[in-house]
């Protein structure tokens, strides 16, 4: 339900500060023509989920979530007020990355004990980033990044090390 309510309003954020007759990909477009209808699903679904989390998760884990959530805040303030700051080629795409692979993997810190677990981690949230990076590319008609390839040969390569070592 996070990562749903987290792209909406990213989604319907970047359609309000565009504004109408702006030329978007598919994905923006569903949200220009819908966010009226989609938007008390939004709600009715971040109030489900924040008294789902509140009553049901671990205090700490809890606590961990809402920053987590703090973070994001920021990130969608960032982009949407002020799209100037995360300009910079990969900003963006780092910000999600980082942000996506600390979010789903929360639950998980408390049972992290080696450094294998803290680069599984690692590598998980290089994924998000490449996938990021990718659709960028692809939706503006660019090149695959040499970043993104060389990052997929990397994490390739450490992903069959920890597989070999373990």
């Amino acid at each position: 339900v996070a990562e749903w309510l987290i792209y909406v309003a990213d989604r319907t954020l970047h359609y309000w500060r565009a504004g109408p007759g702006t030329a978007e990909q598919p994905r923006h477009e569903f949200y220009r023509r819908y966010w009226r209808t989609v938007l008390p699903i939004w709600f009715a679904a971040l109030g489900v989920g924040g008294w789902l989390a509140w009553s049901r998760l671990p205090g700490p884990l809890f606590v961990e979530g809402v920053a987590v959530a703090s973070g994001t805040a920021l990130y969608l303030a960032a982009v949407h007020l002020a799209p100037g700051l995360l300009r910079h080629t990969g900003s963006k795409e780092s910000a999600v990355a980082v942000l996506f692979g600390l979010g789903a993997s929360l639950a998980a810190w408390p049972g992290v004990h080696t450094t294998s677990d803290v680069l599984a981690i690692l590598l998980f949230s290089c994924l998000c980033w490449m996938n990021c990076a990718a659709i960028d590319d692809w939706e503006h008609g660019h090149e695959l990044r040499p970043s993104v390839i060389a990052a997929a040969g990397l994490v390739a390569s450490l992903t069959l090390l920890l597989l070999w070592v373990e």
